[in-house]
């Protein structure tokens, strides 16, 4: 049975599928965002932290930067 990727994936879904046009960060958030059915809120609370993406999902909000 073929996934119903929603539209506004589709574009990025497409690129990565396209040999060598997409970058890596793209390639990850392709992959993640497939894993959770397409709900960006489930990556960015994602709870598999065996997953070897798991460091590098997309969505994480950014940690501050603290200097010392």
């Amino acid at each position: 049975m073929s996934e119903q990727i929603p539209l506004k994936y589709q574009p990025l879904i497409e690129r990565v599928k396209a040999k060598g046009s997409a970058s890596k960060a793209e390639a990850i958030k392709a992959f993640c965002l497939q894993c959770v059915d397409y709900k960006y809120k489930r990556v960015q609370h994602c709870s598999a932290k065996h997953c070897a993406l798991y460091q590098v999902r997309p969505y994480q909000k950014k940690k501050p930067i603290l200097s010392e």
